[in-house]
């Protein structure tokens, strides 16, 4: 685990916006007044024509929902249908909300009674309208606000109250005096209501409001049809028309976009000629080609719309696009993982925390914050104690898991949001505190080492105990961890480790690596060669004595071919590079143009200077120890001095003898023991290049830990299960297994890898093997992929082709 740093003062982004919303129903068992009542209760919340309406059919969600929920990232879900434990204990794995309210359970009363019991708390959109109607005018024109006549119980209301929104008489109080308007008179029809609408210049419909300020992200690719006539009348269809704000870009979500219109309209001569010139005020074409418009339903067969679309827009500037709906269809957004926005952005406000736990002031924002709840997203600086590149701003982005957002704010509900930062509920606009955790703290949390919870299907909560009893560092991750803390950092363990140059010299150093491995299998093998005769003998008697004299032979072999530490000279290095260098070269003529025997030697002076460069800086570190060799000239022992422990005379280790320092001797290197140990004993350099590659993809965010044994119940032996590498990358968990080919993953390997990644709900899989001699690893993560849940990611991370070629720099 990387040690936290001395506290440094760390940036905050804050971002204030409406609590958002989800509304689960059933179409099919959806009584009229419970659409009416949810239209105009969001039409009157801040942010509250971005609360989507989500189907459910026989206890599920389809895919398409899930999609729409995911985008929509609501902070409450709101059903109005019973649900299954399963399908709420996905909800909350998934999208994470801060509360699930149950309408079902808390109003039991006939008849029915549909009003949702969230809304009062909510900042209501009649805090927008003044902002909305006291902006600069629009082409010359001032805004005009549609509201209703005294007459409430005209015979289109539902049509008017769904399409463009409704004002309450409590309203009025905030429409700044003398807002030009345009008032419903109980006595016109649709047709008049069209025609109204139409010769309106900058008209406000009460809807925008609850727009308006909402700070929604707009879809990574929006519609190609920004507005639609729907025809129909069913909860289906009302549904779609509601939910179809979704993927249309922000300057079209502002304004209309979308009409509904009942079945009968298809027929109704009259409306007609209005509706036309209503499309014509409100679609606005590009400067390079006119909008589309969709004519759609759910209820109607193509034919019928095709002929609807003909008398009603023709000679308009629009192209329509007829089509019938699929049944279960759901306007879907096209979106991406989301990331916070970039330090700098302008609805953003930027503090800085002084302390590690800091006090900090809730956001500007143009809606007033002290009349109601609201939600506060955070960016909140992550300052790791070693940094990657010079110039990175690094955010925390945490993983959606309960309890994780704890810990940085407490004394407010919390949670991780799509952008995989913390959202917080807010009641008030005074100053918060804002903790900032250790990174061990929140690997933990990530894994449910703190708590979990469950639910069940009347929405109790049922807190369960952590899922391990203990996590502990793996000796693999200690030993990792204090490699890279020596040469100080990821970024500088991984540049050097998987040079082709360096790691070679490190692997002969430390008697590992392809060649070494090579030589002393020979080595081996020729001393075996040597006592065939005698091997052969004793093994063909069938006494035990012989495995046993061959067990010793075997050892004594291994304590010969270990007995020293390997060294080396600046001389050999320089030769060695020099070597590789222009075996690189021969294959890349054009690396170096001019071939004169001087520009050859320049060539070679200047590498050679940074080659002491580079040697100089691994010294500094302590990764290469500077040494002579001195032998005692009374028994013939050889000892190697490291550059601490030199003096003009030293003691022998054997018979004691003085030793004299040679004058001008020769310095030689060997490597840090720690490193030597970790490469040779522990497998840490393909780790290592694992999450150094992995550290490079990410782009915001990146907390990591070697290995971990996880242990079922504290006070066992054994743990219940490994993993090579935990960290959190751009707010995913990632759990993954290294070995050193390719070849060592076996099908028992990768369900046990799949088993860790289940239990812990990892969000990927890496799969790593420094060597893929046979090209195999495309197929292991295929096979692994199959074996993983549901939604978990599989990839492979590493040492790519080039770092195995020959590098022409040190």
């Amino acid at each position: 685990m990387q040690k936290e740093s001395e506290f440094r003062p760390y940036g905050v982004d804050s971002q204030a916006r409406p609590h958002r919303l989800a509304f689960l129903i059933d179409p099919d068992d959806c009584a009229v007044e419970l659409l009416d009542t949810i239209f105009a209760t969001n039409y009157g919340l801040w942010g509250g024509r971005l609360n989507p309406l989500i189907p459910v059919r026989k206890a599920e969600i389809s895919e398409k929902n899930w999609e729409l929920l995911r985008y929509t990232d609501p902070d409450t879900i709101y059903t109005f249908v019973p649900l299954p434990s399963t399908l709420i204990n996905r909800l909350d794995e998934e999208i994470a909300p801060l509360t699930f309210e149950a309408h079902h359970l808390q109003v039991k009363q006939s008849p029915p009674f549909y009003p949702a019991m969230y809304s009062q708390t909510q900042i209501r959109s009649r805090e927008i309208l003044p902002l909305l109607l006291s902006g600069p005018p629009l082409r010359g024109h001032k805004a005009q606000l549609l509201k209703y006549a005294e007459n409430w119980k005209w015979q289109h209301r539902r049509f008017v109250a769904r399409n463009f929104g409704i004002l309450n008489e409590g309203w009025f109080r905030a429409i700044p005096e003398g807002t030009d308007s345009l008032s419903i008179q109980s006595s016109w029809d649709r047709a008049e209501l069209l025609e109204h609408l139409a010769r309106c210049a900058n008209l406000i419909f009460p809807f925008q409001a609850a727009e308006a300020l909402s700070g929604f992200p707009a879809p990574a690719v929006a519609s190609q049809p920004n507005y639609c006539l729907l025809i129909g009348d069913s909860a289906e269809t009302w549904i779609h028309f509601w939910n179809r704000v979704f993927h249309l870009p922000h300057y079209i979500r502002a304004g209309w976009n979308t009409l509904c219109l009942p079945k009968e309209a298809l027929d109704d001569e009259s409306l007609h000629g209005p509706l036309r010139e209503f499309v014509k005020r409100f679609t606005h074409r590009s400067s390079s080609q006119s909008p589309d418009l969709a004519v759609e339903s759910f209820e109607c067969e193509e034919g019928e719309l095709e002929g609807f679309a003909k008398k009603v827009l023709r000679q308009l500037d629009v192209i329509p696009r007829v089509r019938r709906l699929n049944p279960d269809e759901a306007p879907t957004p096209d979106h991406k993982d989301h990331f916070p926005p970039r330090w700098g952005s302008a609805p953003v406000t930027h503090q800085q925390a002084t302390t590690s736990s800091a006090l900090l002031s809730p956001p500007a924002s143009a809606v007033p914050l002290n009349t109601g709840t609201w939600v506060m997203d955070l960016q909140i600086q992550h300052i790791p104690r070693f940094q990657f590149y010079t110039d990175e701003v690094l955010s925390w982005m945490l993983p959606r898991r309960f309890g994780v957002a704890d810990a940085f704010v407490q004394g407010h509900s919390s949670r991780i949001n799509r952008a995989h930062s913390v959202s917080v509920a807010m009641a008030h606009s005074g100053p918060f505190n804002l903790r900032r955790p250790q990174e061990s703290e929140m690997l933990l949390r990530a894994l449910g080492a703190v708590r979990t919870r469950e639910y069940s299907e009347d929405f109790k909560v049922k807190e369960m105990p952590p899922r391990f009893g203990r996590i502990d560092s793996s000796d693999k991750a200690l030993y990792v961890n204090g490699i890279i803390e020596l040469f100080g950092g990821l970024q500088q363990a991984g540049q050097v480790l998987r040079h082709s140059f360096w790691r070679d010299i490190f692997e002969r150093l430390s008697k590992r690596g392809p060649t070494v491995e090579a030589k002393l299998v020979q080595r081996v093998r020729n001393k075996l060669d040597k006592r065939r005769e005698a091997i052969a003998s004793q093994l063909s008697s069938g006494a035990s004595q012989p495995i046993e004299w061959l067990s010793n032979l075997v050892i004594q072999l291994s304590r010969e071919g270990r007995s020293d530490e390997a060294d080396i000279t600046f001389a050999e290095i320089k030769e060695d590079f020099h070597a590789q260098r222009e075996q690189y070269i021969a294959a890349n003529p054009d690396f170096r143009p001019k071939v004169s025997n001087e520009d050859i030697t320049r060539d070679h002076e200047e590498v050679t200077q940074r080659l002491k460069s580079a040697v100089q800086g691994l010294t500094n570190a302590g990764v290469l120890i500077e040494g002579i060799r001195v032998r005692c000239a009374n028994c013939g022992s050889g000892y190697w001095r490291d550059i601490g422990s030199l003096r003009q005379t030293t003691s022998c280790d054997g018979c004691q003898t003085l030793i004299y320092t040679p004058v001008e001797a020769t310095w030689r290197y060997r490597l840090n023991s720690l490193v030597r140990n970790g490469i040779a004993l522990h497998g840490c350099l393909p780790v290592i290049a694992a999450l150094h590659d992995l550290r490079q993809k990410a782009r915001e965010g990146f907390v990591y830990t070697p290995g971990v044994a996880l242990f079922r119940n504290w006070e066992d032996e054994e743990p219940e299960a490994e993993t090579d590498i935990l960290c959190i990358a751009d707010g995913h968990l990632v759990c993954g297994e290294v070995k050193s080919s390719a070849s060592e993953f076996t099908s028992a390997e990768l369900r046990k890898l799949a088993a860790i990644a289940l239990k812990i709900r990892a969000d990927i899989v890496v799969i790593s093997a420094f060597r893929d001699e046979k090209g195999v690893m495309g197929k292991i993560v295929l096979q692994l992929l199959a074996m993983v849940r549901p939604g978990c990611a599989v990839t492979s991370a590493g040492p790519s082709g080039h770092d195995f070629d020959p590098n022409p720099h040190p």
